[in-house]
């Protein structure tokens, strides 16, 4: 063994050999979009955690698709028995949840998210109508921009339970915290904070409901200033930078994952 083997021996060759995740009951997820930056990384957190039996991958780009599965599989290989594979909406029947990530066109000159409701909104029922048809029971989980418009209109167009329409913007308390541990110089780990409201320009961070190591913190008017500026312009600058991203590629990163893992505590 190498000197530098022998110095990580502990993690090349953890007692009792690799942990595998062991899923104790069935469950299938279908992403829709799982060729794209939200799709594929949400289907690789959930087969490394071993939140799932069964994922399917579906996207207008099969290709890609069939490639993100076939990678995914690899990477989580020590780590459990995910069955990980690309498919066609036929291939979601009978999911337990279904995460939709699909997006229109952007134009470079997007200000806002709401300017994609037209676009998106007939795009997403389009999508909805057939996979009702093979999951009518599922959990769904949506980030299609603007999420909080198009979540009410699916549970009203389509009559789904409020509880299993959820739409995924989590990012904006990430977000908040990622601020409020650079103005206080505090590790983001040790702070628990949260945003309300739309996934856009209303948002309302919630300032007295702070805590850092699980205590209740106050600020002063300048500190909530400076975490406000520190927000702000990444809200609007985020919509900008994709719409730009967007005329060339796929785009979106977001930390969607805690919950995701949520779906199977309820």
């Amino acid at each position: 063994m190498t000197g530098l083997a022998q110095k990580y021996k502990e993690v090349l060759y953890p007692k009792g050999g690799w942990v595998r995740t062991v899923i104790s009951r069935k469950v299938k997820v279908s992403i829709v979009g799982g060729g794209g930056v939200v799709g594929s990384t949400a289907a690789y957190r959930i087969a490394h955690d071993g939140l799932a039996s069964e994922i399917v991958l579906v996207d207008v780009n099969r290709n890609l698709a069939e490639a993100h599965a076939l990678d995914i599989d690899q990477a989580v290989a020590y780590r459990g028995a995910t069955r990980i594979y690309a498919g066609d909406i036929k291939d979601t029947k009978n999911s337990d949840l279904i995460l939709v990530t699909v997006t229109g066109p952007r134009p470079p000159s997007l200000s806002s998210r709401s300017e994609l409701l037209p676009t998106n909104l007939p795009l997403i029922i389009e999508l909805m109508e057939p996979l009702l048809v093979q999951s009518p029971s599922a959990i769904w989980f949506l980030t299609t921009a603007p999420v909080d418009p198009l979540v009410y209109l699916v549970h009203r167009i389509f009559s789904i339970p409020r509880h299993k329409v959820i739409g995924l913007n989590w990012n904006d308390s990430s977000r908040f915290c990622w601020a409020i541990a650079r103005i206080l110089s505090v590790p983001c780990s040790t702070i628990e904070a949260f945003v309300i409201g739309e996934h856009g320009e209303t948002q309302v961070p919630l300032f007295s409901l702070i805590r850092i190591h699980g205590e209740k913190i106050s600020l002063d008017p300048d500190q909530k200033d400076r975490i406000r500026s520190e927000i702000e312009p990444l809200n609007r600058s985020e919509v900008s930078l994709k719409a730009s991203f967007a005329a060339t590629g796929r785009y979106g990163f977001v930390p969607l994952l805690s919950k995701v893992s949520m779906a199977y505590r309820k």
